[in-house]
């Protein structure tokens, strides 16, 4: 989330393969970069594990990654219903790179189909339902320059004044 919040602004850098797949479906990234950018994604996330395993000298009972609390069949429609929404709750993985990580460093695959399969599911199905109430395919910064946007927001907030 940190490094989104920090780049995402410059290089709309997304970190999840997820979102890379979801992007290349509705035409956003090009497919011919979906592998090798997953392959960054995973090498990311598997050296971000692997420098956490040596700093801290983490044991296997120490496991830093995602493992479900409950069935898997629970825990895969929590990630499809929280990837959906992107609501983080309850240390939800929300991004198959951020838990096959930690799971290859630590040798830990429990569930981790899950953890893969879930949030692809959650975070492409979030962008059906975006595509399908967004009714237009202009950039959201163009549609809020036009002037014919600024008349009726303009004209919303003297009518909403208006009335008060």
């Amino acid at each position: 989330m940190v490094m989104i919040y920090s780049v995402g602004h410059i290089s709309g850098a997304h970190f999840n393969p997820a979102v890379t797949i979801c992007f290349a479906i509705f035409r956003r990234f090009p497919w011919y970069q979906v592998p090798s950018y997953i392959g960054a994604q995973l090498a990311g996330s598997l050296l971000a594990s692997l420098t956490l395993r040596l700093m801290f000298k983490v044991t296997p009972e120490a496991f830093f990654g995602t493992t479900p609390a409950d069935s898997a069949a629970r825990a895969l429609a929590s990630e499809i219903i929280i990837s959906f929404l992107l609501i983080p709750i309850s240390g939800a993985s929300m991004n198959p790179a951020r838990s096959l990580g930690p799971a290859i460093v630590m040798g830990v695959y429990k569930g981790i189909w899950v953890y893969i399969v879930g949030p692809i599911i959650g975070i492409v199905a979030g962008g059906f339902v975006y595509n399908f109430i967004r009714f237009t395919d202009k950039p959201i910064g163009e549609l809020t320059k036009s002037s014919s946007f600024l008349r009726k927001a303009s004209s919303n907030n003297n009518a909403s004044s208006s009335n008060s």
